[in-house]
């Protein structure tokens, strides 16, 4: 239980634990409950038939295509409770997929680096490189939503004003470059340098190498996304 702690002050010290314990278990299910409870707590205090309109709202191709009766009880369904939980475990769900795929891939790139790191390490490492952006990002939200005036205003995707798309106006802004406004953010530029310093630390690999690695894979994921946005307006 120190490591949820110490992770925040001694990053290294909880990076050898997991060199040596391959502890991966505990960040990664805590990861998944907190962002299952931020998510059931955003989306009932900005409102889920907030969300589902702005949605519509921007995506007008969309609408077009769903009758007006069908699209207001689209909106309407979207806030009973039954969608918040499965919406909430859906997002738990990601986030653990996610971590393990990192991982996996992390692994594979390490191997062809003639390193050979075992996959409870490599998922322990990435699990604990994300667990204090989680909670950092998840108290700001927290917060923000708790001290704002008009919460069910405010965007789930531009809620922390940390990257450069909480500063553009996105309907004007072409999908393909909003996409990357929102990828380079100061908290996942954090998690990047954290994870690259954890697998440095239970690999051995120098931190320059890492770093390298762990870069060029999220810089290749920004394009990526930024593609797909810019095919289908998402």
């Amino acid at each position: 239980m120190a490591s949820f702690v110490q992770i925040f002050y001694d990053p290294a010290a909880v990076f050898a634990k997991v060199r040596e314990r391959d502890s991966w278990a505990a960040p990664l299910i805590a990861m998944a409950l907190i962002t299952m409870i931020f998510a059931m707590y955003v989306t009932h205090t900005i409102g889920m038939e907030n969300v589902t309109r702005r949605f519509f709202d921007e995506h007008p191709s969309i609408a077009s295509q769903i009758p007006p009766d069908k699209k207001e009880e689209a909106i309407q369904q979207s806030g009973s409770p039954t969608r918040l939980a499965i919406g909430a475990v859906t997002g738990g769900v990601l986030v653990a997929l996610i971590t393990l795929i990192v991982a996996a891939v992390l692994m594979v790139m390490l191997s062809i680096m003639d390193r050979r790191p075992r996959f409870p390490q490599m998922l322990g490492t990435v699990a604990w490189a994300s667990f204090p952006i989680t909670v950092i990002a998840c108290v700001m939200g927290v917060l923000i939503l708790f001290f704002s005036r008009e919460p069910s205003e405010l965007d789930p995707q531009t809620l922390l004003a940390t990257n450069v798309a909480a500063f553009l106006d996105k309907p004007s802004t072409g999908s393909f470059v909003y996409s990357l406004a929102r990828s380079f953010d100061l908290l996942a530029i954090a998690q990047v340098c954290l994870l690259g310093f954890g697998i440095s630390k239970v690999t051995g690999v120098p931190l320059g190498r890492s770093l390298s690695l762990v870069i060029g894979l999220w810089l290749v994921w920004v394009l990526l996304r930024g593609g797909f946005a810019a095919a289908t307006g998402f």
